[in-house]
């Protein structure tokens, strides 16, 4: 009597750590999956600050481009 109460015990708490265990895999995946999600908002932000950086630069790479070329136009008309 005593070893079938012992054994049903076991098997109750094997029952309940296995359900405990299923609940916390539960809450540490949802717990993840907002960490994966923060961090690839995160990463998506700054991606778009540098491409903006990027193109900011393209831009005033190009403006420094037509202004030399300008001013290279001015000196050769002026030494004429």
């Amino acid at each position: 009597a005593a070893e079938g109460r012992a054994a049903a015990t076991i098997v109750a708490a094997r029952a309940k750590r296995n359900e405990l265990l299923r609940q916390s895999n539960r809450e540490s995946q949802i717990e993840i999956e907002a960490f994966r999600r923060e961090r690839e908002a995160q990463y998506k932000k700054k991606f778009n600050e540098a491409t903006k950086l990027e193109q900011f630069q393209t831009k005033l790479d190009q403006q420094r481009h037509e202004l030399l070329e300008k001013m290279n136009i001015d000196a050769q008309q002026k030494r004429k």
